[in-house]
């Protein structure tokens, strides 16, 4: 079983993935990511965090690479040195497996394509968030038949994380 949280930026899919793993009496393994803010009002960048502690630059405006979303220089080595061997871990030691997120940054990284797919395949459920962009990777993971694809919207939070613990108890 699959569980993918898509949503407008800021709705709260991270929080709400944070807070159902606090919840859910699993063990969980995985990785979010967070915000790099210069300011209040200035975002400059990403960074992973994996659940163990370990955190690395995703993206920044002024870190030059060749792999570019917006106005944002993604770092593909720290993806699979990161992200890669987390995902490989949580598919063989956690009861849950989180990915936050499925997004066009990550997407840049074919090991990180090979690894979700994995993830997905295997019988431990997966909690995660996904791009709402059209993308053919994305259109394919979000058109699996073991997928629940739940939008999350301001209004319906509550619902949802409803939703996602009943999900987790009943497997």
């Amino acid at each position: 079983m699959n569980i993918l949280i898509t949503g407008k930026p800021g709705v709260g899919k991270t929080t709400l993935i944070q807070k159902i793993v606090t919840k859910s009496g699993l063990l969980y393994q995985g990785f979010y990511t967070r915000e790099i803010r210069q300011t209040v009002e200035k975002r400059v960048g990403f960074e992973i965090v994996t659940f163990d502690g370990r955190t690395a630059l995703l993206a920044h405006s002024g870190y030059l690479t060749p792999y570019r979303v917006g106005k944002y220089f993604v770092n593909i080595d720290n993806i699979n040195r990161v992200i890669v061997p987390c995902l490989e871990d949580a598919i063989e030691h956690a009861q849950l497996i989180i990915i936050d997120e499925i997004g066009k940054m990550e997407l840049l990284s074919p090991y990180f394509r090979k690894s979700i797919l994995k993830a997905l395949a295997c019988p431990k459920p997966v909690l995660g968030t996904i791009t709402l962009a059209k993308m053919p990777i994305v259109n394919k993971i979000k058109s699996r038949t073991d997928v629940y694809l739940l939008d999350l919207k301001r209004n319906n939070q509550k619902e949802i994380y409803q939703l996602i613990m009943d999900l987790l108890t009943e497997n």
